[in-house]
């Protein structure tokens, strides 16, 4: 028989940079968990690549390529990525990631990406708001109609904060059970203005005129300023803005699960962070074998990891107690009702035009919002069709 060969995996990561000072402690976390894997694998190396560096780079060599929510339609579309789940299988390993979690990755049927870390949004509150107005502080099941009513009784002006955005549209009418996109994200009509969205963003404009201070639409930048800030009880935020607002506020930081609409069910627009195996990888179940090391092993590296993230795995979960971490456990139970953030990819989150368009909204009549927002569906349409015709056109002449 042949004798086995040392391998080499390259991991793609991005680069830390002043910019983005905590990838400096990441990345120092992936270089002792390489060496520990390469300890227990010695014929496995695995190495680094910059994203930065990589672009410079014409045929970069890859096997390991980190990917988020939005990238996988991508990755599939240019069938970038390997099934993991045959990768999964031979090697005998399993994962035990929510059931939930899992379907927002999958694509066809097939597992392009292993989403090790979710990313739900949540409702952060200060208790000293509740505290003097004499009101019990939000949990477990509760409704956008209850968020605004508290909203008035936390204080007379500024009782809470929620950004004026598409994607706080896609979330708000996701708790009504409809998306801004078809769930092939192909057309925008019938999704964006549907009875749902026309709701949604008629409740959006009815909170801020219970407001006399909400006189533009927030941005998250506007609406976490004021929160961290002490002038607002209640935001929206995730598990990086608890930590950052815990700094500032300390205990009196609380936070409580996504509202729905009282006729609606709980839903959570989640998104993920993961990791995909590139097809042109010439040792995928290598490469698999260190993202299920890396991801999915007990190890005092993915506890130290799993600071910096809300883990996906049930038995990860145990291993790194965010199952009894009184915050963590609650965004954890969010995603028991995550749903596939399939609006978050329209042209409406990113395009200047449509979001100048979409602005128009605010404070607009009632009966002119159906009306409005067909226009804007509309309009998202036809830059869905220039997309993909550039697509086209684009691999055709790759072609030739």
């Amino acid at each position: 028989m042949k004798e086995i060969e040392p391998v080499n995996i390259h991991l793609l990561l991005p680069k830390p940079n002043s910019n983005a000072p905590g990838l400096y402690d990441t990345d120092a976390l992936y270089k002792k968990s390489i060496a520990a894997f390469h300890e227990l694998n010695p014929l496995i190396t695995v190495t680094i690549d910059y994203i930065e560096e990589t672009r410079e780079t014409e045929n970069p060599v890859l096997d390991i390529i980190p990917m988020d929510t939005l990238s996988v339609e991508v990755a599939n579309e240019q069938e970038m990525l390997l099934d993991l789940l045959p990768l999964q299988r031979s090697a005998g390993t399993q994962n035990d990631i929510d059931r939930k979690i899992l379907d927002t990755a999958m694509v066809d049927g097939k597992l392009l990406v292993l989403p090790y870390a979710a990313n739900p949004l949540l409702v952060l509150y200060n208790k000293d708001f509740f505290d003097k107005a004499h009101i019990p502080v939000p949990q477990g099941d509760w409704t956008w109609e209850q968020f605004r009513e508290i909203s008035k009784k936390l204080s007379p002006e500024r009782g809470s904060a929620i950004p004026y955005l598409p994607n706080i549209l896609e979330i708000l009418a996701a708790t009504a059970g409809k998306s801004l996109l078809s769930p092939d994200a192909n057309t925008s009509v019938g999704y964006l203005d549907s009875p749902e969205a026309v709701r949604s963003v008629q409740w959006l404009n009815d909170y801020y005129r219970d407001d006399a201070s909400k006189i533009t639409p927030m941005t998250f930048v506007d609406a976490g300023t004021q929160f961290n800030n002490f002038l607002t009880g209640m935001a929206l935020g995730n598990l990086e803005s608890y930590t950052f607002y815990k700094q500032n506020l300390g205990d009196k930081l609380g936070v409580a699960p996504l509202p729905h609409f009282q006729d609606g069910a709980r839903a959570n627009p989640t998104s993920f962070s993961g990791f995909g195996i590139s097809k042109d990888s010439k040792h995928p179940m290598e490469a698999w074998a260190f993202i299920h090391y890396l991801t999915l092993t007990n190890t005092e590296l993915s506890a130290e990891f799993a600071k910096y993230y809300l883990v996906t795995s049930h038995s990860m979960a145990k291993a790194v107690h965010q199952d009894i971490d009184p915050i963590k456990n609650v965004f954890a139970d969010e995603m028991k009702h995550a749903v596939k953030p399939v609006g978050l990819g329209s042209p409406l989150m990113y395009d200047p035009d449509l979001n100048t368009q979409f602005q128009q909204l605010f404070k607009a009549d009632n009966e002119k919002i159906p009306s409005m927002l067909h226009s804007l569906a509309m309009k998202v349409d036809v830059q869905i069709k220039q997309m993909e015709n550039a697509k086209e056109k684009q691999a055709e002449n790759a072609a030739s």
